[in-house]
C-alpha cells in the first residue's frame, strides 16, 4: 500500500494522494458535478473514514496538474452535456406543470384574514407548454449541422469557367504604368546626354 503513496517533499506526513484519483475525479465530475466539499467527502472514503480537508484538496490541485486537469475537464463535460440537453429542450418546446401553493386562511367577516396553518397547500395545478424557441433552433442548427444550415452565406467570385478572376482595369493600368516608366527612362537618358 505504501507503494501507491507518494512521499511529500519537505517536512510533514506522507501525502495520501494516489494517481488513481485522476480517473476517479474525472468520472465523478462528468456524471454529477460535485462541489469541492462533496469531492473531499468522496475522496476521504478512499483514504480514511473522515472527509479530506479542503486545504489538502486545494494543495493537491496545485501540486498535481493531472488531478486539477481531470477536475476541470470532468466539470466541463458535465456542463456541456447539460447545456446541450437544455438547448435541445428549449429548441423543441416542452410541457411542465405549474403548481400554486398557498397557506390555509380562515376568512372572518369585517376583519382581516387569519392564517390558520403556516404550511402551504397545493391550490392549483396547471399544465403549460413552452413553445419551441426560434433562436435556440437557429443556434443549434448553426453549430450542429453547419454544413446544411448556415446563418451566413459565403460568396465567391470567379472568372469565366471557374478560373481566377481577371481584372481588365488592372491590366490596362499596368500597361499605362509601363509606358510612363519607359517615357521617364528616355527623358532621363536624354537629360544625361545633354
Amino acid at each position: 500500500m505504501t507503494g501507491d503513496l507518494e512521499e511529500k517533499k519537505g517536512k510533514g506526513c506522507p501525502t495520501k494522494y494516489r494517481e488513481e484519483f485522476v480517473g476517479l475525479v474525472r468520472a465523478i465530475c462528468e456524471e454529477t458535478r460535485p462541489t469541492d466539499k462533496q469531492l473531499c467527502k468522496i475522496l476521504g472514503k478512499f483514504i480514511q473514514e473522515k472527509p479530506l480537508s479542503q486545504e489538502t484538496f486545494a494543495t493537491w490541485r496545485k501540486t498535481y496538474p493531472d488531478f486539477n486537469d481531470a477536475l476541470i475537464t470532468g466539470r466541463d463535460a458535465f456542463n456541456s452535456r447539460n447545456i446541450e440537453k437544455s438547448l435541445v429542450k428549449i429548441a423543441r418546446g416542452f410541457h411542465f406543470t405549474e403548481v400554486t401553493k398557498e397557506p390555509s386562511i380562515l376568512r372572518l367577516q369585517g376583519k382581516t384574514p387569519l392564517i390558520v396553518s403556516p404550511t402551504l397547500h397545493v391550490t392549483k395545478k396547471v399544465r403549460k407548454f413552452i413553445p419551441p424557441n426560434q433562436k435556440s433552433i437557429e443556434y443549434f442548427l448553426d453549430n450542429r449541422a453547419h454544413l446544411r444550415w448556415k446563418s451566413r452565406q459565403i460568396h465567391e467570385i470567379t472568372g469565366k469557367d471557374g478560373n481566377p478572376l481577371t481584372v481588365t482595369h488592372e491590366a490596362r493600368l499596368n500597361a499605362i504604368m509601363d509606358e510612363v516608366r519607359e517615357i521617364e527612362s528616355q527623358e532621363a537618358k536624354e537629360a544625361s546626354e545633354a
